[in-house]
């Protein structure tokens, strides 16, 4: 099944929509809004790009059980073009994980200590995948150094979730640790 895409230029900037870009090779799902209010579901497809208005994201936004499920905020979901004056637009901008192709456009330019600086607040996978898919486009001019602390990065963050996952529960998390019961053989 082929997506098709759809081109900056073609929803006018005026038009009270949004523009975001999924990032993540499957399917996501969000939460339209029908009509005469009801709610329907929509699956968004990897790499298609998609326009929301600020209601209905913000809608998405309150769904989610905890804020590292937010697809607009942990880099599932990049802007493409985001409303000025919206007022949480700045906040989007302002989040490390949500970062546009004209950011990462800028962050493939900086080199040594600066590159390792501005990707380190990114915690997202999804966000250094794309940042290391555009660095193997010779027009980027990335450098060997700088795609390695790319790579060294990516693997810093799955070493991470790897360690949180096989972490056990904590009590303080409301969840108690089970002592573990003896077997009788058969």
């Amino acid at each position: 099944m082929s997506t098709q895409t759809i081109e900056p230029g073609v929803v006018p900037e005026n038009s009270g929509l949004e523009t975001w870009r999924s990032t993540r090779s499957g399917r996501i799902g969000i939460i339209r809004l029908g009509d005469y209010g009801r709610t329907r579901r929509e699956r968004i497809e990897g790499g298609r790009t998609f326009t929301i208005t600020p209601g209905e994201r913000r809608l998405n936004q309150n769904a989610v059980a905890r804020p590292e499920q937010d697809v607009f905020t942990n880099g599932a979901f990049l802007p493409v073009s985001l409303l000025p004056d919206e007022p949480d637009t700045p906040t989007l901008l302002s989040n490390p994980n949500v970062v546009t192709d004209l950011d990462m456009r800028g962050i493939l330019k900086l080199r040594g200590d600066g590159l390792l600086d501005r990707i380190s607040p990114i915690t997202n996978i999804s966000v250094i995948d794309s940042l290391i898919e555009m660095a193997r486009q010779p027009q980027f001019k990335v450098m060997v150094p700088e795609y390695e602390a790319l790579q060294a990065h990516k693997r810093n963050l799955e070493a991470a979730k790897v360690t949180a996952e096989e972490r056990p529960p904590s009590a303080a998390g409301g969840r108690e640790e089970r002592a573990p019961k003896g077997v009788t053989p058969v």
